[in-house]
């Protein structure tokens, strides 16, 4: 974390205002936070902005998904040059924030999460917030976040509709104890029914408040809250905790049992992520002083993003590669290693 880089004077002048609610010493509680926000669509990157204004110190970005001009009308970070790059959505996010404060730390991760690395990620934090809007990676995050006792948010929302939870396994129910098994695999809620932006932000600032009051030690409300943005309801469903759950209760860590020993994942709806299955290093420096020679190549963020047919890849250093618009294996392995024929000069083994 960043100590204080602005003067004392220009520090307290910034967060003049909140400090008359909060006072000194809770500011500076929050300079010292850590959150991980693990994926920065609609609900995560609305979270992170509230949280980066507020001054928590560090904040971490996880999500491999690029940025598109669909995102736009319910997201306030992103932008139309964003989106017309196709920029993956943990770098645009932490460009936007540091540029919002620059005073806070803001480390951006573009990888899928899965039980691999998971632990990892939320391991060194005072709070997870979910921003995947996918079942499956929030019974990820549950599992990770009891086994190693850090307190997390859950965040939904569909249509007008939207929901909240809180969660600490040590004091309330976890996901597993009011869902009692694992949904069928199913497509980004917002691909299929879509979503209101105001519906957005009026459930990301209850889920705000509840990580600020977290991060500056307050008693967190507990229940579930479910979110009629249109009606402007809002009903507190108190949620019991199940001693017979198998998460919290019995310690079975279902997901994070499952492994994938594979170098190619599919994720989302149509996105391919590969990793070299050697050691290689894409020189990106060089690539960059040559790319006046290639049109479809943009070099940002010590990432290669290529275009070639409707499809977008992102090429990082290692030579991991996250591809958008291909949902077939073989094309996407194809496509990859062309490429990286194409660029042979600019990669060392």
């Amino acid at each position: 974390m960043k100590v204080y880089p602005e003067a004392f004077a220009d520090y307290i002048e910034r967060y003049s205002r909140q400090i008359m609610v909060l006072g000194v010493q809770n500011q500076l509680k929050l300079s010292k936070a850590r959150v991980a926000i693990i994926g920065c669509g609609a609900t995560g990157s609305s979270v992170a902005e509230v949280l980066a204004r507020a001054g928590v110190g560090f904040i971490r970005i996880v999500d491999m998904d690029f940025t598109e001009i669909s995102n736009l009308h319910r997201v306030h970070l992103y932008t139309e040059a964003d989106a017309r790059n196709s920029i993956l959505k943990a770098f645009a996010c932490r460009r936007h924030l540091v540029e919002i404060n620059s005073s806070i730390e803001v480390e951006s991760i573009a990888t899928a999460v899965d039980s691999s690395n998971i632990e990892e990620l939320v391991g060194d934090v005072d709070l997870v917030i979910d921003g995947t809007d996918n079942i499956e990676i929030r019974l990820l995050i549950n599992e990770a976040c009891v086994k190693l006792s850090k307190p997390w948010i859950m965040i939904g929302v569909e249509g007008w509709y939207g929901m909240v939870k809180f969660i600490d396994a040590a004091k309330t129910a976890c996901l597993r104890c009011f869902i009692t098994s694992t949904p069928r695999r199913r497509q980004n809620a917002c691909n299929i029914i879509g979503v209101v932006n105001t519906a957005v932000f009026i459930t990301t600032a209850i889920a705000s408040t509840l990580a600020l009051k977290h991060l500056l030690g307050c008693d967190v409300d507990e229940e579930l809250f479910i979110i009629d943005s249109y009606s402007l309801h809002i009903k507190r469903v108190k949620v019991l905790k199940n001693s017979r759950c198998p998460v919290c209760g019995l310690n079975i860590f279902e997901h994070l049992s499952k492994s994938d020993e594979s170098n190619i994942r599919i994720c989302g709806g149509n996105s391919v992520e590969i990793r070299p299955q050697r050691k290689v290093e894409i020189m990106l420096e060089k690539l960059k002083k040559e790319m006046f020679r290639r049109e479809n190549i943009i070099i940002e963020d010590h990432i290669a993003y290529i275009h070639r047919d409707g499809v977008q890849m992102a090429l990082f250093r290692d030579g991991r590669a996250l591809i958008k618009g291909i949902t077939d294996v073989e094309e996407a392995k194809k496509l990859y290693h062309s490429i990286l024929d194409e660029l042979r000069k600019y990669v060392a083994d």
